[in-house]
């Protein structure tokens, strides 16, 4: 009878090893998208309202972030007492900061090439909905290049390729399908770098999963750079005024 237990028990064990093991990218990628809330909720958003908080050279920073999907973007950032806004639409953008941080303290037009940089960039999501972009508008191919771990936690480690041919890398938790990590070739405070995206502090807003704790690297420290949120806010609505440029 012991022996047939153990026998029991070790073909349980490989069923799961097996199960674990037959997964395809494809069908890691598809649990993702539902641990998250699903495609269709994330494609719904229409607008992302959010206030993140990090630590840039030793002073607290605030960032509240007003986003239209694909059409407008809006943020206030503030440091040491002072605001810099930044706004910018398909069409134009301008920007406000204080003399002591480079500016006139009035509204000054942004360059046509920072505007048109910034028309790829206006989606509020985050990189929590960054696989979920991947596959439902790049049409991009997965591939699973098998085990790995983050932060001491088992992950699924896949190879990601867009439509273009430029290569990512995620990382995702095998126990609940959560994004742990991301790597990819982007732009940092206007460097282009290879980078260790991590999450973490996973929490629901209206049915989908947001990383509330999101590290990257910093090419000016070479530490970490840690930006936590406090609030998002979804499908509110904002008029075009929000956007504008304020008139003299």
């Amino acid at each position: 009878m012991k022996l047939k237990q153990i026998f029991v028990g070790a073909l349980v064990a490989m069923s799961s090893i097996v199960s674990t093991f037959a997964q395809t990218a494809d069908e890691i990628v598809a649990k993702h998208i539902t641990a998250i809330g699903g495609a269709d909720k994330w494609k719904a958003i229409k607008s992302v309202e959010s206030t993140n908080k990090t630590n840039g050279n030793g002073a607290d920073v605030t960032i509240v972030t007003t986003t239209i999907q694909g059409e407008a973007q809006k943020m206030y950032i503030t440091v040491m007492g002072m605001e810099i806004i930044a706004s910018t639409t398909k069409e134009s953008g301008w920007m406000q900061r204080p003399a002591m941080m480079g500016g006139t303290g009035e509204p000054e037009d942004m360059p046509a090439s920072v505007v048109a940089a910034a028309k790829d960039k206006m989606d509020g999501r985050g990189y929590g909905a960054s696989i979920v972009a991947f596959k439902e508008k790049d049409g991009g191919k997965a591939e699973l290049l098998g085990d790995d771990k983050v932060n001491g936690k088992e992950v699924f480690k896949l190879k990601m390729t867009d439509k273009a041919g430029v290569v990512s890398t995620a990382y995702i938790s095998k126990d609940k399908y959560m994004l742990l990590k991301y790597s990819a070739n982007i732009e940092i405070m206007g460097n282009k770098m290879d980078a260790d995206i991590l999450m973490g502090d996973f929490r629901q807003v209206e049915g989908l999963t947001f990383p509330f704790n999101v590290e990257t690297p910093n090419p000016q420290t070479g530490s970490p750079q840690v930006v936590e949120t406090e609030s998002i806010k979804l499908n509110g609505t904002y008029g075009p005024e929000l956007f504008a440029k304020p008139k003299k």
